[in-house]
Order: C-alpha cells, then structure tokens, then sequence
C-alpha cells in the first residue's frame, strides 16, 4: 500500500482552504478531513476523497469515479476521488466539500438520535 506524501497532504491543505476549518487525522494509514468533529474526506493513497450518498453519487460517477476499495480487501467504502477538475477550481471544489460534511453530518446525528 502506497502511503500519503507530505507534499500532497500540504497540497490538498491548500485546496481545502477556502473552505474553511477543517483538520486533518491520521486514521488507519490514512489521513481523514475533519469540521466539526466530522469525518467527510480523507486522503487516502495520495488520493483526495469526500464523502458520498445517494444525493451527490451521481456527481462523481459522471466523471468516472467510484467508490474507495480498502487495499486488500473486497470492502467498498462512501468516499469518492475527487476529479482533477473540481481540485482546479476552488469554487466548485468548497461546494462539493460542503455537500460532503452536510451529509456526514446528517449521518451522524441519524445514529446519535436512535
């Protein structure tokens, strides 16, 4: 498994900026994107994922993209690659980021609320 490199960790710190607060933890070889106490993007592989279901799938299959799959295992996991076009402009980019916290946010108050 290839790790994540600082220079594209600082990288997508940089992407991300103008989005607002929002850090970064290391997770299982992995680096998750945090607001809020949030999990809703990582880096994973030196590659830069958001979160994603039924609402904004589309928006990322369109353009070729799917789903995580865990080095090794036949386990998918909701976290997308974001498309090198979207990365190029900030603007586009801080709207999906939003889209992706949104909805892991209203994942985790569905599981705090049952």
């Amino acid at each position: 498994m290839s790790k994540n490199t600082e220079e594209y960790i600082a990288y997508i710190e940089q992407l991300l900026k103008p989005f607002g607060e929002f850090e970064l933890k290391k997770m299982f070889g992995s680096i998750g994107i945090f607001k809020e106490g949030i999990c809703f993007g990582g880096i994973m592989e030196n590659t830069f994922r958001l979160k994603v279901d039924d609402s904004n799938k589309e928006d990322y299959e369109s353009r070729g993209m799917g789903p995580w799959q865990v080095p090794g295992k036949k386990m998918k996991m909701s976290y997308y690659e974001v498309p090198i076009e979207v990365m190029e402009d900030s603007k586009i980019l801080v709207q999906w980021a939003t889209k992706s916290f949104e909805l892991a946010k209203k994942k985790k108050l569905k599981k705090t609320s049952k």
